[in-house]
């Protein structure tokens, strides 16, 4: 599968009928569940499928 950067935080692959979408963000997480000191950061990813059968989608900037 070839990824294609949408954005910072996104990409797309072509698939058939469309496209796998995978977005990822840094998650920081307060010490104890409460502000102040950090516990430290991880990734958070998440994908999905937008149908596109025709792939008009067209990537833009901005």
């Amino acid at each position: 599968m070839e990824w294609e950067n949408i954005d910072d935080e996104n990409q797309r692959a072509k698939v058939f009928g469309g496209w796998i979408v995978k977005t990822y963000e840094s998650v920081y997480h307060p010490e104890n569940g409460f502000s102040g000191g950090a516990d430290g950061f991880d990734w958070r990813v998440s994908t999905c499928f937008v149908p596109d059968p025709e792939y008009k989608w067209e990537k833009t900037n901005g």
